[in-house]
């Protein structure tokens, strides 16, 4: 899986394991540096909005 932007008010970086053989998913959430990668959006091209998402998780 990726990992994306949550929108479940959890502020961990996601992401989904998919075994092909048992066909089960595993879903699994890791700590991350939020602030260091906040900072990158705002002083990049991107919408704040986007960095301050980050931290609430939504």
């Amino acid at each position: 899986g990726s990992v994306g932007q949550p929108r479940d008010y959890d502020n961990r970086a996601s992401y989904t394991i998919f075994d092909t053989d048992t066909r089960e998913f595993e879903f699994k959430r890791v700590e991350y540096d939020i602030e260091s990668a906040a900072m990158k959006i705002f002083e990049g091209e991107l919408e704040r909005n986007f960095g301050h998402r980050l931290f609430i998780g939504v």
